[in-house]
């Protein structure tokens, strides 16, 4: 009759769950909670989960771990609170230590976790290991062949590319097969390539309606689009493409545009990446937008002051983005829209110290990203972003503010891409008494731009031999310029040009210039790479993988 009575009460707990009366719920099973019952020990640790008081659950949940370890629901919770609060050491601990065939998915848990950690090397033996009881989990495997890639285990990825290019789903499906053979042709060093792009940047146009001072078209007379041969290069090679970023200029001011993003959309497995300045979203642009399954639009604002915004975004009205960012903000809300909001934010000595309140400005509108960039030229009063003529006192307190900023956008869901310089470098080069860095290091930053500010520091440090080419853009990119030029990567060749846009694009991808190229990053001759992806402005990860 007892049993009886406690099946009902869980039941009835478990309706009031699904109508998320979760403290009717706690009400109810309170008075029958018991570390010795299960059923009864976990709906309550789960109602605390879905309360979000999750050091309570955690608590709980431990007790129930070590009386029944081999319970997956337990582990699934406490596994997902762990992580959620930030305690990811022990989120990977619980996780190692609960691995066993009946759980797989754990193993991939880990795999993932160590990867956003940038442990890449454990991270591939977790992938593997995963990989081994789930052979046709083939994101799986494009995954695990590019980290073997980054990390220049080139005979693992061979051994993997290869085995994949058999598997009956690649061969049936362009995009995959591209993929997986690319990836080979990456390991084995080729340097004429059968396979086809995997990533395209497209500045489709130099029109703009601003005249930003940090832009490369911010002095451009003449106007120009890209040409229609060159767009009907792009749809040809959109089956095989995995990212595809659409820039200008404005991109809402090409007017192929609309045919070329909804051409893309067709694609299942391209993400799309729009930079705008947002201030063109209109009504049927919002619309249409929403409804992508793989799209980053990225809205560059530089400050939530209007008279600062509009003094960097010339010609911008601060009224028009709100506008435009509140009624996107609804009809993503309304839609239940999966589209990625990015903020680009270009830090400047002018806005820097504004960062936490346009953190509290991306969470009220629901940005997802935010992506810090310095600021690397002199122009119309704005201050190039170094650190080279600053106190020790003021990198303190800009180190404080970065850890603020980070803290909060963690707390609040919003992933921060940082491609700021390190200051910390920079405060240990400070002798004791010093109160400034040292002027030549400062005269040297100005002659080089901020790609010296990381070869400075590290100019006396051992630096690990090279085991996979500098960069992996020249086997996987083509990058057009808001001048018309043609290169792997915008940055690239900067004295070398691969076409121009009048000439035939069939025959870039495998022209002389791009094999040379090929060649020089394989003998680790870095000559036409740019000092931003010598000196690590430029991140590793984008240089070798695809998507991060």
């Amino acid at each position: 009759m007892v049993e009886i009575k406690k099946e009902i009460i869980i039941e009835n707990a478990k309706q009031h769950i699904s109508e998320g009366k979760y403290d009717v719920a706690l009400d109810m099973l309170l008075p029958i909670l018991n570390i010795e019952d299960l059923a009864v020990s976990f709906e309550y640790a789960k109602i605390l989960y879905f309360l979000k008081k999750h050091n309570e659950a955690i608590e709980l949940l431990k007790k129930l771990n070590n009386k029944y370890p081999n319970d997956n629901n337990v582990l699934d919770i406490l596994s997902k609170s762990y992580k959620e609060t930030g305690r990811i050491e022990e989120f990977v601990n619980l996780l190692e230590k609960s691995l066993n065939e009946t759980n797989i998915e754990f193993c991939l848990e880990l795999a993932n976790e160590y990867y956003l950690e940038k442990n890449y090397e454990t991270s591939a033996k977790f992938y593997n290991r995963y990989l081994n009881s789930k052979k046709d989990a083939l994101p799986v495997a494009s995954k695990l062949v590019q980290i073997y890639n980054f990390i220049g285990q080139r005979n693992k990825a061979i051994e993997i590319s290869s085995e994949y290019l058999e598997h009956i789903e690649v061969k049936g499906n362009k995009f995959l097969s591209n993929l997986f053979l690319n990836e080979l042709e990456i390991a084995q060093e080729k340097t004429i390539l059968q396979s086809n792009p995997r990533i395209m940047l497209v500045a489709l146009t130099n029109r703009c309606n601003l005249k930003c001072p940090m832009c490369a078209t911010r002095e451009e007379s003449n106007c120009w689009d890209i040409s229609e041969d060159f767009k009907e290069y792009i749809i040809k090679n959109l089956p095989n493409l995995e990212l595809i970023t659409w820039q200008g200029g404005e991109v809402f001011l090409y007017k192929g545009f609309e045919n070329l993003f909804l051409e893309a959309s067709k694609n299942k497995y391209l993400k799309q990446i729009i930079i705008t300045n947002g201030l063109l979203l209109n009504e049927h642009w919002v619309k249409l937008l929403i409804k992508a399954s793989y799209l980053d639009l990225t809205i560059s604002i530089d400050s939530i002051e209007k008279n600062a915004y509009e003094t960097i975004r010339l010609g911008a009205k601060f009224e028009v983005l709100l506008a435009n960012l509140k009624y996107l903000k609804l009809v993503r809300q309304e839609n239940k829209s999966n589209i990625t909001l990015t903020m680009r934010i270009t830090i400047s000595d002018e806005n820097v110290y504004s960062l936490e309140q346009m953190v509290d400005f991306a969470i009220e509108y629901r940005f997802d990203i935010i992506v810090l960039s310095p600021l690397d030229i002199e122009q119309h009063s704005f201050t190039k972003y170094n650190y080279f003529n600053k106190s020790k006192e003021e990198l303190m307190k800009l180190k404080e503010l970065k850890i603020k900023v980070l803290e909060k956008s963690r707390k609040n869901n919003i992933k921060i891409i940082d491609t700021l310089p390190d200051i910390n470098p920079i405060l240990d080069s400070f002798d004791i008494g010093n109160e400034n860095i040292d002027e030549t290091n400062a005269n040297m930053a100005d002659e080089n731009n901020t790609c010296c500010q990381k070869d400075e520091i590290k100019i006396h440090e051992e630096v690990e031999p090279l085991k996979m080419p500098l960069c992996l853009r020249p086997w996987r990119q083509i990058a057009t310029t808001v001048h018309g030029k043609i290169r792997p990567e915008c940055l690239c060749l900067k004295n070398v040009d691969l076409a121009y846009q009048c000439e035939d694009f069939s025959s870039i991808w495998n022209s002389e210039n791009m094999q040379e190229y090929r060649r020089k990053l394989i003998n680790f001759d870095q000559a036409w790479c740019c000092k931003e992806c010598i000196n690590n402005i430029v991140s590793d990860e984008h240089k070798k993988f695809v998507c991060v």
